[in-house]
């Protein structure tokens, strides 16, 4: 099970801003929205690393 929990200012506080999830065979990150207009992530772990790392440079996140 991975978890994410952050503040992000565009969304009212106790909003869902989205669902993941995390597959080895993803290439990309991509980004699909469900009929309940809910945006799920796709991605892999290195993708994720990667985007932990970006938002936070003293991170050094990683998924090993």
């Amino acid at each position: 099970m991975n978890l994410s929990v952050r503040k992000d200012n565009q969304c009212k506080p106790g909003a869902l801003r989205h669902l993941g999830w995390e597959d080895p065979g993803a290439t990309t990150f991509t980004q699909e929205k469900d009929v309940n207009g809910i945006v799920w992530e796709y991605f892999n772990a290195q993708l994720q690393a990667d985007e932990i790392n970006n938002a936070w440079s003293s991170a050094n996140y990683d998924p090993d």
